[in-house]
């Protein structure tokens, strides 16, 4: 899972974030799409990569197409940006923000947010 994830932030870095297709590899999987915008040298990212870790939140996530982007690197689309960070867009599978959550969150707390995303 990690190494997936370090490919697919090594492929933004390189290209931006190319929101169609993200949402075509989560239509493959059947899953939804989760976007973390986050930045280096963010506090509250940090506090958040750390909900990140835990065991329970991985087996959550599981459920989704999940997406690290380095605002401060990476290119993505004007209405994806955020107004602080860390924030986590959840998109439909056509490409439209279901929910966007900012901040950081408890391990508890970011389960039910998971856990409420239709």
């Amino acid at each position: 899972m990690r190494l997936l994830l370090l490919l697919l932030c090594s492929i933004i870095a390189l290209f931006g974030l190319d929101v169609d297709a993200v949402v075509q590899k989560a239509k493959a999987q059947n899953k939804k799409v989760l976007i973390e915008l986050t930045s280096p040298r963010c506090h509250y990212c940090k506090i958040m990569d750390r909900t990140l870790e835990d065991k329970e939140v991985q087996k959550a996530l599981q459920r989704f197409y999940f997406v690290k982007v380095d605002v401060t690197k990476d290119s993505i689309p004007l209405y994806l940006f955020p107004d602080m960070t860390p924030t986590f867009i959840f998109l439909s599978l056509d490409g439209k923000i279901v929910k966007k959550v900012p901040g950081a969150w408890s391990k508890e707390d970011f389960l039910k947010i998971l856990s409420e995303v239709k």
